[in-house]
């Protein structure tokens, strides 16, 4: 593996971590704070489904990547 390789792999996994971070801060504010909360369209099923979901998975997916 080359040094720009080596350089590429490296920004993308910290890209991809950069992403699970603001996802996860993200998650937490619109789930976690009420007034947020009640404003946010994604608070209903099935989106609140759908954030809970990729809130597990994305992690391990970006990992896996």
């Amino acid at each position: 593996m080359s040094v720009d390789e080596t350089r590429a792999t490296r920004r993308a996994a910290n890209a991809a971590a950069l992403a699970v971070v603001a996802y996860a801060v993200l998650w937490v504010v619109t789930t976690q704070i009420r007034a947020v909360r009640d404003l946010s369209p994604f608070s209903d099923d099935p989106w609140d489904y759908v954030a809970s979901y990729a809130s597990i998975f994305l992690p391990v997916v970006a990992g896996a990547t």
